[in-house]
């Protein structure tokens, strides 16, 4: 043993975490065990004395790699609770916009109303110019009720269009909770399998490989399926943009329609009897 402790850098190399893999490591154990082979004393039991050093060392690497596996996992893990808490942020300020948006479009509603109620009063005190504006009147009316129509049909439309999109991401952000949620519970199986894994790493070091390959290859696609999960974000976010857009441009049209409408209803009883 005393050979070993001075020819072998692998258990410090071990503590700081020099290995970015166990492949690395093996690798050094076997130029070890060549060099130890060769040029060990004869006079020494040496056998013994590498096979208490094997497992002393495989121990060492067991409860490194179980150490790493699980500091890589709870970074996941937090990264995914980030990104959740995000996406619940953004749902909860679009449904804020769009009851604002709502409001706005009943107050422009009820505001026309008032000024149609106006209109019917002056109506009523200089009945004696009803007979020359009855004409006017009635298409005035018709404009009102089909602007009123279009309006209370863009309305329904916009809570219509609005009511899904809230719940398609409702939708998805459950279902990335449901995901989420599944890949906790899978990564602390792993966790588990792995640390039972590690008791038998003395004994099957072709058996540990296979498993750090393994677990290799599910980092890369866990980190696939976060990139992934990222990019459909951005498309749900451009997606509301646009829908947005789409709806400021229709209130917008709307606000002039119904100023044009209230002016030609004041240019109606502006005119002389």
């Amino acid at each position: 043993m005393e050979w070993i402790s001075v020819h072998s850098n692998l258990e410090e190399n071990l503590k700081e975490d020099k290995y970015k893999s166990y492949f690395e490591f093996k690798v050094e154990f076997d130029k070890l065990q060549q060099k130890f082979e060769q040029e060990a004393p004869t006079g020494m039991n040496k056998d013994q004395a590498w096979k208490e050093y094997s497992q002393q060392i495989f121990a060492l690497a067991a409860e490194c790699i179980s150490r790493k596996a699980e500091d890589f996992n709870n970074g996941q893990q937090r990264i995914m609770t980030q990104k959740l808490e995000l996406l619940e942020k953004e749902l909860s300020t679009k449904k804020k916009d769009y009851e604002t948006e709502k409001e706005q479009l009943y107050h422009q509603i009820h505001q026309f109303e008032r000024e149609r109620g106006y209109a019917k009063a002056q109506e009523n005190s200089t009945k004696e110019a009803i007979d020359n504006l009855r004409i006017q009147k009635e298409k005035y009316e018709k404009l009102y009720n089909e602007t009123i129509e279009r309006g209370r049909d863009r309305e329904d439309k916009i809570e219509s269009e609005g009511k899904a999109k809230i719940s398609d991401l409702e939708t998805k952000l459950e279902k990335m909770r449901s995901e989420t949620l599944s890949k906790t519970v899978d990564l602390e199986k792993r966790n588990a399998l792995l640390e039972q894994e590690m008791v038998f790493v003395r004994r099957e070091n072709e058996e540990i490989k296979k498993k750090c390959d393994a677990h290799e290859n599910e980092k890369r696609e866990l980190i696939l399926s976060l990139r992934q999960k990222e990019s459909y974000i951005e498309e749900c976010k451009k997606e509301l943009a646009q829908a947005q857009f789409g709806k400021t441009q229709d209130i917008n049209q709307l606000k002039i329609e119904l100023e044009r409408k209230i002016n030609e209803v004041k240019s109606f009883l502006k005119i002389p009897i």
